[in-house]
């Protein structure tokens, strides 16, 4: 016998399972898969990354069902800052040690916003390395699920981010 008659025999009783209204078919987690978009905007599944330019950088994260408004309202200093964080001069490992315990603390304290001092990269090769990092550590690490939204904060020139914590429950 043939491993093609094989195969058959062996599928012969085998059913299709896409007109079955009995399967129950589960919401798939959302990827982080970027593709890139028109005018040079990366597209996440749950968030659209603007890609970094040497000159005028912006960044922004924000959760599912957070409105512009929302973000607006953030970048204007509504909820007004709560503390700020500067990383100047960290490693990666040690600003993503430094934001855990600041999260945790203005959480503990009632905070929701806080102010992130990243630099833009001059002193890195030109590259904002600290700041890929920080934004990172926001949106996958375990960190993510306290945030609410991340915003650059307005005069920074894309030094700086506000980040909005979601409230305590």
């Amino acid at each position: 016998m043939s491993d093609d008659e094989l195969f058959r025999q062996a599928m012969r009783d085998v059913q299709a399972i896409s007109d079955n209204k009995n399967i129950v078919r589960r919401k798939a987690p959302p990827r982080v898969a970027i593709r890139q978009r028109e005018h040079g905007v990366y597209e996440c599944t749950d968030h659209a990354i603007p890609r970094l330019n040497t000159g005028d950088s912006v960044w922004s994260l924000h959760a599912d069902g957070v409105s512009a408004t929302v973000l607006r309202r953030l970048a204007t200093g509504q909820p007004a800052i709560d503390a700020t964080l500067d990383l100047h001069g960290y490693t990666q490992q040690q600003a993503h040690d430094a934001l855990d315990r600041e999260i945790s603390r203005l959480r503990n304290q009632g905070g929701r916003v806080l102010r992130i001092i990243h630099g833009r990269g001059l002193h890195s090769g030109g590259k904002p390395v600290l700041k890929h990092a920080v934004y990172h550590i926001l949106q996958h690490s375990a960190l993510a699920v306290r945030v609410l939204a991340v915003v650059p904060e307005p005069g920074s020139a894309g030094g700086a981010a506000l980040v909005l914590l979601r409230r305590e429950r």
